[in-house]
């Protein structure tokens, strides 16, 4: 889950009832989590009735959006907007640090910020494993992360939950420092390949392909129209690759003339989209990509879209008055769960309300309020 941005670097329910019966119910929900937090007690919040739903199932692909009414308690949503189980911290995050989930939802890092090295890993349940973080990779069991050590050589290491640290091989090595930083764009452990951008100033630079099982560079090319770019956008399985204009952030004089999908064995262009539009994910099978089909300014409200990979067809747009605070891509298919979010709300976990688009175009908006994770 993430919301647009310029370099490289996923949730909610009240029923009134007489006071009395709220006093009872109430304390017997904090007496509930105080002494036994794998009890199964209701809860309540909004205007629809909501219970802890016992544990999420293990084969189930399911994404979470935090209770409200309950900190540390998330509840897992299946791709049909159902709820399928709730997870309940030992302790609740504070509100400068993120749940980041794996792609199904069966794992999750517990990081700040959303980014950045994970202090800890979780289980489906919710309880603490050992690991080494990075970005999670499409298998939903390693992660991927890159380094630079004071002989300033980037290194590619791969690990995940329950796993130490495992350097693969060495990206590049760096004359100087400069205003440059590398990171994934993609880490597929299904193809055996990861995607890894040099952002410069502001703009990606070169793109790495390197196989992950030994770390052997597959293709490495530099960025013709560099500073033209906003970013570039990797598919999860690395096949396909997303150069945004840098007119979709507002730089309408030397942004590209347009937003390219091209795949990445053979460069070939797949789509051109308008530059005004930017890719921010692809769909798990390829298919379709959620995109911003306007400008993007920060502070004001999102219009976007969801487009067909193969002609550029626009098949669904939102243009409400509220603004992107992520998504997530079902894993086994074309949808999206898309968050939004009142526009400049404060803080990490803002209240969202949740439209599942499906890849045909289709949408269903989800009864909430939850909170992003």
């Amino acid at each position: 889950m993430r919301p647009p941005r310029r370099t490289n670097s996923t949730q909610w329910m009240v029923v009134a009832a007489a006071a009395v019966l709220a006093i009872l119910v109430v304390a017997g929900l904090m007496w509930s989590r105080l002494a036994n937090r794998n009890a199964v007690p209701a809860a309540t919040h909004g205007n629809t009735s909501v219970h802890e739903y016992g544990p999420p199932p293990a084969a189930v692909p399911v994404f979470f959006l935090e209770d409200p009414e309950h900190q540390g308690w998330y509840v897992g949503l299946d791709w049909s907007g159902n709820p399928r189980g709730t997870i309940k911290l030992a302790q609740p995050l504070d509100q400068g640090t993120i749940l980041v989930q794996s792609p199904n939802g069966s794992a999750f890092q517990v990081t700040p910020g959303g980014k950045g090295v994970s202090t800890q890993f979780l289980d489906r349940l919710g309880r603490t494993v050992s690991g080494t973080g990075g970005t999670w990779a499409d298998d939903n069991l390693h992660t991927c992360s890159v380094s630079q050590d004071t002989h300033m050589t980037w290194t590619l290491t791969t690990g995940g939950p329950g796993q130490t640290s495992k350097a693969v091989g060495v990206v590049a090595q760096d004359a100087a420092v400069g205003q440059t930083v590398i990171d994934f764009a993609a880490c597929s452990f299904k193809n055996d390949r990861a995607i890894l951008v040099r952002t410069s100033v502001a703009w990606p630079s070169e793109v790495w392909v390197i196989r992950l099982s030994d770390g052997a560079v597959l293709a490495h090319n530099a960025i013709q129209n560099a500073k033209q770019l906003v970013d570039v956008i990797a598919s999860a399985d690395g096949s396909l690759i997303a150069e945004n204009s840098g007119q979709w952030t507002g730089g309408a004089g030397n942004g590209a003339p347009a937003t390219v999908i091209r795949r990445l064995s053979d460069g070939a262009v797949v789509t051109t989209l308008d530059p005004s539009m930017g890719v921010l994910g692809f769909s798990s099978d390829n298919k379709v990509a959620l995109v911003g089909v306007a400008p993007w300014v920060a502070g004001t409200a999102s219009h976007l879209g969801l487009v067909d990979v193969g002609t550029g067809h626009v098949l669904w747009r939102y243009d409400g008055g509220d603004q992107l605070a992520g998504f997530f891509a079902d894993p086994s298919g074309s949808g999206f769960a898309v968050l939004l979010q009142p526009v400049n709300a404060p803080g990490p976990h803002p209240s969202v309300k949740v439209i599942l688009v499906s890849g045909n175009g289709s949408s269903t908006t989800m009864p909430g309020p939850y909170e992003r994770p």
